[in-house]
């Protein structure tokens, strides 16, 4: 971490750390871990972000570091060098919140003051944990975790629409984005294969065939005259197996090999509908859709190596199959 090193006199962690700092005693038990080195400096009110995972999983990073910072008038900050830190079973990643309008200060370019008085609130289990947003009188406060629940900042809604808007780029020049903006039931398709068949990804896991057809057959009732656009690290495969009866699209590129991320992104947005994967990408693509009357439908199981996980990410107002 980027934070300068405090002077600590005591380290508090579980419980009693919850009683210093005037969280709830529960906290570990939310899955949660408090560790508050205890000393003396000037205080600085800051809110950290540990970055982690790619584009979808840094905007819910993003998203619960700047509600925490409206909410308490707090600093921003972000830890981008974290991601430069190789672990074992992690896919590296790179900053990638770059295409947007977000208002924080990255740790690879302003260094964070220290002030010997910190709380570092780690995620140790999905799902959401409303104590999290509560106020923390210690000046440092630190979140090392991926956040993926609307509730951690619904009420900043209108603030991350604003600040996930993306920045003039190269996405712009698409000759997908005029077909796209001019269809009136544009339905975008994600479908994320790759990377969920390896190892590393199969926790969470390919949500397979099954759920694409009934999705698929679901919105075709929803919605009339449907046109999918087809959004997928594997353009072959969606070929071959996605039952698409409608009008479609498969979107690819003409530039042709490279990372097309910030493009598909800045195209999905633009869609009336989604059927999503299980996957932040969409998920973000989605829920920055500007329809209010946009039909969302999420797989059901979100997390294959434990299902129960799932309950939280969707929300209520989505379909899930």
């Amino acid at each position: 971490m980027a934070v300068a090193d405090p002077a600590p006199t005591q380290v508090l962690t579980g419980a009693i750390a919850a009683d210093r700092l005037g969280l709830p005693s529960d906290t570990r038990q939310g899955g949660l871990v408090t560790d508050a080195p205890i000393g003396e400096g000037r205080p600085v009110s800051t809110v950290l972000v540990t970055l982690r995972g790619g584009l979808g999983n840094q905007m819910f990073q993003y998203a619960i570091g700047r509600s925490i910072a409206e909410k308490h008038g707090r600093r921003l900050f972000l830890d981008d060098l974290a991601l430069r830190i190789d672990h074992p079973g992690r896919t590296r990643r790179a900053y990638a919140l770059g295409a947007f309008n977000i208002k924080a200060e990255l740790t690879s370019r302003a260094r964070v003051e220290g002030c010997g008085i910190r709380a570092v609130l780690v995620q140790e289990r999905r799902g959401f944990h409303e104590q999290v947003l509560k106020p923390c009188p210690l000046a440092q406060l630190e979140l090392q975790g991926f956040w993926q629940d609307e509730r951690y900042f619904l009420d900043i809604a209108h603030v991350l629409r604003a600040h996930f808007r993306m920045r003039p780029g190269p996405w712009e020049s698409s000759r997908w984005q005029p077909l796209i903006a001019a269809t009136p039931n544009a339905v975008c398709v994600h479908v994320r294969r790759q990377d969920y068949l390896t190892p590393q990804g199969g926790g969470i896991g390919f949500v397979g065939q099954e759920y694409y057809r009934r999705a698929i057959a679901a919105m075709a009732r929803l919605v009339q005259d449907v046109r999918y656009f087809v959004f997928s690290d594997d353009i072959p495969w969606c070929r071959e197996y996605l039952p698409l009866d409608h009008s479609h699209s498969f979107i690819e590129h003409d530039c042709g090999a490279g990372d097309h991320t910030c493009t598909d992104f800045s195209l999905m947005t633009l869609c009336r509908h989604f059927i999503i994967a299980n996957s932040s990408f969409s998920w973000w693509a989605a829920w920055l859709g500007s329809d209010p009357r946009k039909i969302v439908i999420a797989p059901k199981v979100w997390f294959h190596d434990i299902p129960s996980d799932s309950d939280d990410i969707v929300p209520r107002a989505w379909f899930r199959i």
